[in-house]
């Protein structure tokens, strides 16, 4: 199991290429990609190769501490004029958030660089993008590891509260006849006990949680299934809805206030549950 939170940095010794990789919790793979202006060419590369870290809100910074991969120089006479003309005009400071905005007019044309050239700056650039992502991926298994004992922790949990439930279906019958009678008994001397007997029967009926309890089980089954094969956050996803639907029709059916306690326990931990998943992958 691997989480969608994680971090990863890596630096090449050559270039100076540093690559930051840091993700949260989101519903879609959404890439937030920051690329130096020097390497913008190979940012559909990089997009590419950062699809493989699957869902997730991630955010990649990809910088250049080294000038030897840049494909573009500043002209500084033409820089100079333009800061003279400011200064001759009065027109406003020549702060550095000017000279950013004005800075297509005073960059030469980009060098042009041989294919070699090109080459080795990708392969360098590759290569600290996957270490970066190495350990991202070390960091996001640590947390999914995490992840996974919370969820068996919590099963476990749901499992011992439903014993309880189970265990008292056996007594289901016994107190609602006594119940029954208890009524029944406060309105007459005589009770029709043939009669009693019957609506005892339609009562059980009525409030037998058999199937539910089953498909419960089977839905608990699953889920341990699929944490133990890492089936991934939806898949589970849908199997924690099914665990809170039937656990509801339980809670709708439940005539017995003792239950109660263990009911609302169950609910809790479906909610802690479906919260841990929002973080798997």
């Amino acid at each position: 199991m691997r989480s969608m939170t994680g971090f990863g940095e890596a630096q090449s010794e050559s270039l100076g290429i540093n690559v930051r990789i840091s993700s949260v919790n989101g519903r879609f793979h959404e890439l937030n990609l920051y690329v130096d202006r020097a390497l913008g060419g190979f940012e559909k590369l990089l997009r590419d190769e950062l699809k493989t870290l699957g869902r997730g809100s991630i955010k990649c910074q990809v910088n250049l501490e080294n000038d030897a991969a840049q494909t573009f120089r500043i002209d500084s006479e033409a820089f100079k004029g333009i800061q003279q003309e400011y200064k001759k005009h009065k027109f406003r400071a020549f702060t550095p958030s000017l000279a950013a905005h004005l800075l297509p007019y005073y960059v030469a044309k980009s060098k042009k660089m041989s294919d070699e050239e090109l080459g080795a700056i990708e392969r360098e650039l590759l290569d600290t993008l996957h270490r970066a992502m190495d350990e991202f991926g070390a960091v996001a298994d640590r947390e999914g590891k995490g992840l996974e004992q919370a969820l068996l922790e919590l099963l476990d949990s749901i499992e011992t509260h439903l014993a309880h439930i189970i265990a008292a279906q056996d007594e289901l019958q016994t107190k609602l006849h006594e119940r029954l009678v208890e009524q029944v008994s406060q309105l007459t001397e005589n009770p029709d006990t043939e009669r009693i007997a019957e609506e005892v029967s339609l009562l059980v009926i009525r409030y037998s949680v058999a199937e539910e309890i089953t498909r419960l089980g089977l839905h608990l089954e699953a889920l341990r299934t699929a944490i133990a094969e890492d089936k991934g956050g939806k898949h589970m996803d849908f199997l924690i809805q099914e665990l809170h639907r039937e656990t509801n029709t339980i809670g709708s059916k439940n005539p017995m206030p003792d239950l109660v306690p263990h009911i609302i326990a169950i609910k809790e931990a479906i909610e802690d549950m479906r919260e841990q998943l929002r973080n798997v992958q």
